[in-house]
């Protein structure tokens, strides 16, 4: 192998990174531009969720084995759902941004299911929900409101996350 193609080799590895944040968001403006309003439901009214903040309480997983966990602190993870079809996350010292589509099926439950979400990538100090919550976001397939309190269900029962009404 030539020197140059061993430099082109190590200038292609060290832009695939690169290339692949890019693609993902390449990828997500393609997948909104093609959606229709995403807070929208089929009748063209907007869902209960738009318009809405919340705190994270806690996380109950079906499994004994992982249990319960909860935030060190109420404001440490949050979402709030645009009227726009947006969502915007607080994951501890991160922030995210991606889109939603929730489908009002009953009086305070639905589908929901959240886009592609961008996020920062600060080193916060470790916690079990900082890992958590970030990956499980593309698995919500449910909300249910009781109350000052939303209830996001993953799918295959994989847990459901409690949340508190925001003043």
């Amino acid at each position: 192998m030539t020197s140059s193609n061993r430099i082109n080799d190590r200038l292609l590895g060290a832009l695939a990174p690169v290339s692949r944040v890019a693609g993902m968001g390449l990828a997500g403006a393609l997948l909104s531009a093609c959606m229709s309003s995403p807070a929208d439901t089929a009748g063209g009214q907007k869902a209960v969720l738009a318009g809405s903040a919340w705190n994270l309480v806690s996380f109950t997983s079906s499994s004994d084995e992982v249990g319960v966990i909860k935030p060190q602190a109420v404001e440490q993870f949050q979402v709030a759902f645009g009227t726009d079809g947006k969502a915007a996350f607080q994951f501890d010292c991160n922030r995210g941004t991606g889109s939603f589509e929730a489908v009002d099926t009953a009086e305070g439950s639905g589908s929901l299911r959240f886009g592609a979400v961008a996020t920062t990538r600060a080193m916060c100090p470790q916690q079990a929900m900082s890992a958590r919550l970030p990956g499980d976001i593309e698995f919500v397939r449910g909300y249910r409101i009781v109350g000052d309190r939303l209830f996001l269900s993953l799918m295959a029962d994989g847990g459901t996350y409690e949340w508190a009404r925001r003043p």
